[in-house]
Parts: structure tokens; C-alpha cells; sequence
């Protein structure tokens, strides 16, 4: 008599695109991650998309008059509170053409999920400007400011 045995499936991909690789498996199951080609976090090893693709952004400003550029985007999407901004960083090279989705000294690599995000800007001389921002699949700017 034959006694059946379960065998625990799970991810076997052992690759650092791989969000759920269970070293546990005994029995091929679904990768999941991000299956969008071009992506932040694209993984060509996964086998069925998770849903969590993230999106690049490049923050970027070519006016040497404003000085530096601090710039802070929402944490969650549709969110305009301020206490839910995050600091994402400074700019402070400035050329005098950038070309698109080409990141460069004067640039800022922003990376959120999909959706529409908050954003504020504060300048050297302490101009304020702020609006909001959408991520998808196609472009690469999140915006030229001021």
C-alpha cells in the first residue's frame, strides 16, 4: 500500500528579486513580485505578478538662482497632510539641459507604488511650491520645478 505523501509547495527561486523564495519548499510554487518590464523593482524570474510594482521618478530642477532644493513627497498615495510628508532629499547640481529619464548629479530617483502623491518643494531662498504628482508606468520626471 502506498501512503501519499504532501510535499510543502513554495517559491524555489533563490534570486534577490524574489520577495517569497521559501528555502522550506519541497515542491516548485508561485514567485511573486513585480512582472512590470521596466520598473523599479522588476523581476523577470516571477511567475505571477504581486501587485506591489514601484515606479521611478527623477526629481530634477535646472535654476541655479533658487539654490538648493529640498523636496519631501507623501508617504501614501492621495494624501495631503502634512504630517505624512517624508524628506526625500536635496539637489544641489544644476545643468543646463537634462536629458529625459536620464539620471545625472542633478538629479533626485523618488520611488513609490502606483497613484497619485503630494509633494513639496522648498528652495536655498526659501521659495515654497507644492502639488501633486502622479506614477505610472510610462515617463520618468516627477517634475521640473519652479
Amino acid at each position: 500500500m502506498l501512503v501519499g505523501t504532501s510535499c510543502k509547495r513554495g517559491c524555489m527561486k533563490d534570486v534577490p528579486c524574489v520577495d517569497n523564495y521559501d528555502p522550506k519548499a519541497e515542491k516548485e510554487g508561485d514567485c511573486l513580485v513585480c512582472t512590470v518590464f521596466g520598473v523599479y523593482n522588476y523581476c523577470p524570474e516571477a511567475d505571477e505578478d504581486n501587485g506591489n510594482c514601484l515606479f521611478v521618478r527623477e526629481f530634477y530642477t535646472d535654476v541655479i538662482s533658487e539654490g538648493w532644493v529640498d523636496v519631501w513627497v507623501a508617504d501614501s498615495a492621495d494624501n495631503s497632510n502634512v504630517e505624512q510628508l517624508r524628506y526625500t532629499g536635496r539637489i544641489s547640481s544644476f545643468p543646463t539641459q537634462i536629458p529625459d529619464c536620464e539620471q545625472s548629479d542633478s538629479s533626485l530617483t523618488v520611488v513609490r507604488p502606483a497613484g497619485e502623491y503630494y509633494y513639496e518643494v522648498e528652495t536655498e531662498t526659501g521659495k515654497l511650491e507644492w502639488g501633486w504628482v502622479v506614477y505610472r508606468e510610462e515617463g520618468c520626471r516627477l517634475l521640473d520645478v519652479l
